[in-house]
């Protein structure tokens, strides 16, 4: 097991959403180590408990980019939805393996969705958060 490390190139700038991101990826560790173990059961609410903070986390980003103006929120969000789905059909998959400490395939897979929407979606907006934020400074 490998632990994903968390890089100062994820960050975009913004405290709640690049805590969160960080947050993400520290229980994908978490799945990661309870898969090794015997606790099925812990294992199982880190799942749950990874699913309900990442949709929270888009509900948050997306309130982000409409206090920003961001210009291409619609489209981030047609990806979130996409992100959702493709995740929703994960945990489907993978949701009761974890109690048997089966799902080191699905960490992997929730592992490259989330670093995908870190680096390919969520850094596409971290210019346009950052001149915001120095045109606010100026002020």
């Amino acid at each position: 097991m490998t632990p994903r490390p968390w890089t100062t190139s994820f960050e975009i700038g913004h405290p709640v959403l690049d805590r969160q991101h960080k947050e993400l990826l520290g229980m994908l560790d978490d799945l990661e180590g309870l898969m090794h173990g015997d606790d099925g059961e812990k294992a199982f609410a880190t799942c749950k408990a990874f699913r309900t903070l990442m949709e929270k986390h888009f509900a948050d980003e997306e309130d982000v980019l409409d206090q920003a103006g961001f210009p291409e929120r619609g489209r981030h969000m047609e990806k979130h939805a996409q992100a959702s789905e493709q995740m929703e059909k994960i945990f489907e998959g993978c949701g009761e393996t974890c109690k048997h400490g089966n799902a080191g395939p699905c960490t992997e897979t929730l592992t490259h969705h989330l670093l995908d929407h870190i680096i390919r979606d969520d850094l596409g907006f971290k210019s346009h958060l950052q001149t915001k934020k120095m045109a606010a400074d100026r002020r």
